[in-house]
């Protein structure tokens, strides 16, 4: 998708670009402006479902940028449109409303291999292959030799502690390790854009702290993008940028910000221990 980008700093109607800002040792925020740096960048993007009386709007006008090595988290209640905006990113749904561009992936992540992994909140484990070989699929497919695709997935899952798990089937898992395979499925790919949604719903306090540490610390060593649609504030404080959503709209907002949010009932759910089993519809 090759699109013309509206003025640095401004969307096509001149309002403001919020932009994932990194804190910098002194405090101070550094903010990306530039455009061609942008993994992804959103410009006055709506998703609307239906038509008529029955129109659904999931995403109300977001505009965002999210640059190499940003780390944000999308916080907000089901049904807030966080899994769709994850969408939109992706790549995966074409917006109603507004522009998607990803300018440093060099075109739309569907036209190359491995620019953006998305961790899916419903499980997408194929029933017939064993551990090994789901992680390793997606490598094979995109012609990744035999032997690389299985040390990488095999890295992969050692760093989830699912080694012992290889050979199994994914139906004699648990939820809390399938969702752990799909995450080292993604994460063995090596994409430049990591979105996650929901990443740590179905695990415990010990284990999901783990695992935001090994999507974090895998971010770093690829030089890739994370962000994760969570309900979980704890995860979220692990991000340098928390973007608020409620009702399709999204709200940045640095992490200096992110304990005020957390008082406003009406933008985020403010249960940290309360795991969602059941996905965003919108």
């Amino acid at each position: 998708m090759t699109l013309r980008h509206p003025p640095h700093g401004s969307t096509p109607n001149g309002s403001p670009i919020h932009h994932a800002a990194v804190a910098t040792p002194n405090g101070r925020a550094n903010t990306t402006t530039l455009a061609e740096s942008a993994v992804a960048r959103c410009d006055g993007v709506g998703r609307t479902y239906g038509t008529g009386d029955r129109a659904v709007v999931a995403v109300y006008d977001a505009t965002c940028v999210v640059s190499a090595r940003d780390r944000v988290a999308i916080i907000g209640p089901s049904g807030s449109g966080k899994s769709t905006l994850l969408h939109l990113l992706a790549g995966l749904e074409t917006p109603s409303a507004g522009q998607i561009s990803w300018p440093a992936l060099d075109g739309h992540p569907r036209d190359g291999a491995h620019r953006v992994g998305l961790v899916f909140q419903a499980p997408t484990l194929i029933p017939s292959m064993t551990v090994l070989e789901n992680v390793e699929l997606p490598m094979l497919l995109t012609d990744t030799p035999a032997r690389e695709a299985s040390d990488r997935a095999r890295a992969a899952l050692d760093l989830l502690d699912l080694d012992g798990l290889r050979r199994d089937l994914p139906q004699e898992l648990s939820g809390g390790q399938a969702q752990r395979v799909v995450i080292a499925r993604v994460l063995a790919a090596r994409p430049r854009l990591i979105l996650a949604d929901e990443p740590t719903s179905q695990l415990d306090r010990t284990t999901a702290d783990h695992v935001a540490h090994v999507l974090i610390q895998v971010s770093d060593e690829i030089d890739a993008a994370l962000v994760v649609a969570t309900h979980d504030h704890a995860i979220g404080g692990r991000m340098h940028t928390i973007w608020p959503m409620h009702d399709g709209r999204l709200h940045p907002a640095t992490t200096r910000q992110f304990a005020a949010a957390q008082t406003d009932r009406s933008l985020i759910d403010t249960s940290a221990t309360r795991h969602h089993t059941e996905g965003d519809h919108t």
